[in-house]
């Protein structure tokens, strides 16, 4: 029987470990949202009242990115939210009309409808953690050959 050699073995821990955090992260978020998605049922008209700015800082230097703020009517009351997916350019302009679901028992629960942009985050977090695993697997592999 082969033994590893010993930097493999550190080398598959560093791509396992990172690997794992992201795909964990990823599925976390992709499972609240789902979670939280089924329980909006009701389509309603809404429009996008402005675009919030949000600045996040790395080290490119600092960025911005755009967040829709959306107003809704549900049983005659009206409602407010801040997307939590925010772009740059901007996906949607004040004044657009949007479709949004919402939660009939916590109106205040909602989402752009037709809006996949976490998803599509949450996809390439996993994808992400998933590689990097099979690249330190693959890197032992090789290496112990």
């Amino acid at each position: 029987m082969a033994r590893l050699r010993p930097g493999s073995l550190v080398y598959f821990l560093i791509f396992a470990v990172v690997g794992a955090l992201f795909a964990a992260i990823g599925s976390v978020i992709l499972f609240s949202s789902v979670r939280e998605r089924s329980l909006c049922t009701v389509n309603v008209p809404a429009k996008v009242i402005r675009m919030e700015s949000r600045r996040s800082s790395g080290k490119r230097g600092t960025s911005i990115s755009y967040a829709p703020v959306v107003e809704y009517t549900y049983n005659g009351e009206t409602y407010v939210f801040i997307s939590s997916v925010s772009s740059n350019p901007p996906k949607y302009h004040a004044g657009e009309s949007v479709e949004v679901m919402i939660n009939p028992d916590e109106p205040v629960t909602a989402y752009i409808a037709g809006d996949s942009s976490l998803y599509l985050l949450c996809g390439i977090c996993i994808a992400v953690g998933l590689i990097s695993i099979v690249i330190g697997g693959v890197s032992v592999i090789k290496v112990n050959r």
